[in-house]
C-alpha cells in the first residue's frame, strides 16, 4: 500500500481475525516465552552432546542474554498482535492516516449484532426490532451466498494459474551449480531465469525429478513436514544436520550464538519418536476409532500437551476425539 502514489486510489483489504506466524509457543508474556526457548535449546543440546561427547557449549557464556531478552519482548508483542489481528491492522492503518470504510458485509454483520442486542433487551420494543433483524439477516445471508460464489470462482482460477505456473517450472532444464549461483546473484532476472532458478532449488531440495505436482506441494509448504518425516525415519541425519547448523552459528557469531537464530530439530524428532508416530504412518496398517494405538497416542498427546506446544508448536484440543487428535498432529 505504501507504493501507491495516488492517494485517491481505493485499497480493498481483508484480514483474518487471528493472524499467522506466531513466534515460539505463542506466549504474549516474554518471560515464559523465553523460558520455553531456553528449555527447547537445552534439550536439543543435550541430545547432541549424548551423541557427540566432544561437542561442548557453555549455555550461559556463549549465548547473548541481552539480545535474546530484547528479542523475546518483541516476539511477545508480535504474538499479542495476532490474537485480534483484524483490529490491530485497522488500528495501524488509521495511525498511518488512512480512512477506513467498512465493507457492506461487515456493516450488515455489525447491524445484526446491534439489532440482536436490542431484541434481547427486556425494555425494547421487540416486534419492531424483530422485523428489522429479519430483514438484516436476509441481507446478510444474500451477501454471504454472493461471497461464497465469488470465492469458488476465485479458487478455481487460482488453482488453474498455480498449475500452469507449476508446469512452467517443471518444464525448465536443470542448470549446473555454477549457473545457479550466477542466476541467484543477478539483480534483474527474466521470467525464464526465475523459473530456472526455482527449478534448480526444488531439484536440489528434494533430490528427485521436478514434476508439476512436486512444485505444487513445495508451494503449499509441505517441505518442512516431509523433512521432519524423513528425519523421523532416519534420526542419525537430523543429528548431523543440527550439529552442522550449530557449528555454523558459532562460527558466524565468533563463538557466540543468538538463541532466536538457532533452528534445531533433534528434540522435535525425539518427541515424535516417544509418541510413536512412526507406527501411525505405516501405510499397511489400518486403524479405527477404537484402535488401541489411536487411543494410547491421543492420551499421550493430551497428557503432554504443554510439551506438544513447546516442541511441536501445536495445542491439542482435549475435547476432540482421539482420531481427530491423531489427524491434526499428522497434518
Amino acid at each position: 500500500m505504501a507504493r501507491v502514489r495516488d492517494l485517491n486510489v481505493p485499497c480493498h483489504v481483508w484480514a483474518a481475525n487471528y493472524g499467522c506466524g506466531q513466534i515460539g509457543n505463542r506466549q504474549t508474556d516474554w518471560k515464559p516465552l523465553l523460558a520455553t526457548q531456553n528449555k527447547v535449546f537445552k534439550r536439543n543440546l543435550q541430545i547432541l552432546q549424548e551423541i557427540d561427547l566432544e561437542l561442548s557449549i557453555d549455555f550461559d557464556e556463549q549465548l547473548t542474554p541481552k539480545h535474546t531478552k530484547f528479542w523475546a519482548k518483541f516476539a511477545a508483542r508480535v504474538n499479542a498482535g495476532q490474537w485480534k489481528f483484524k483490529n490491530t491492522l485497522v488500528r495501524e492503518l488509521e495511525a498511518e492516516g488512512h480512512i477506513i470504510e467498512l465493507s457492506e458485509f461487515e456493516k450488515t454483520s455489525l447491524e445484526c449484532e446491534r439489532l440482536l442486542g436490542e431484541v434481547l433487551d427486556p425494555l425494547a420494543e421487540v416486534p419492531e426490532f424483530t422485523e428489522q433483524l429479519k430483514g438484516t439477516v436476509q441481507k446478510l445471508h444474500h451477501l454471504e451466498q454472493t461471497a461464497k460464489n465469488h470465492l469458488e470462482k476465485a479458487t478455481e482460477t487460482r488453482d488453474k494459474n498455480q498449475y500452469s505456473y507449476a508446469k512452467f517450472i517443471a518444464a525448465q532444464f536443470l542448470v549446473s551449480r555454477n549457473q545457479y549461483e550466477e542466476l541467484k546473484s543477478k539483480r534483474k532476472k527474466t521470467q525464464d531465469e526465475l523459473a530456472q532458478q526455482r527449478h534448480y532449488e526444488i531439484s536440489y531440495r528434494y533430490g528427485v525429478e521436478v514434476s508439476p505436482e512436486l512444485v505444487l506441494r513445495d508451494m503449499a509448504g509441505d517441505y518442512p513436514k516431509l523433512r521432519l518425516h524423513y528425519y523421523l525415519l532416519h534420526p542419525e541425519f537430523v543429528h548431523q544436520r543440527d550439529k552442522h547448523h550449530l557449528q555454523k552459528q558459532l562460527e558466524a557469531g565468533e563463538g557466540k550464538v543468538c538463541l532466536q537464530d538457532i533452528k534445531l530439530l533433534s528434540a522435535q524428532v525425539q518427541v515424535l519418536q516417544l509418541l510413536g508416530v512412526e507406527h501411525l504412518l505405516n501405510p499397511d496398517a489400518e486403524f479405527t476409532l477404537e484402535s488401541e494405538e489411536i487411543l494410547e497416542f491421543a492420551d499421550k498427546v493430551i497428557t503432554y500437551s504443554r510439551d506438544m506446544r513447546d516442541y511441536l508448536g501445536i495445542s491439542p484440543d482435549s475435547k476432540a476425539s482421539p482420531i481427530r487428535i491423531c489427524s491434526e498432529l499428522q497434518t
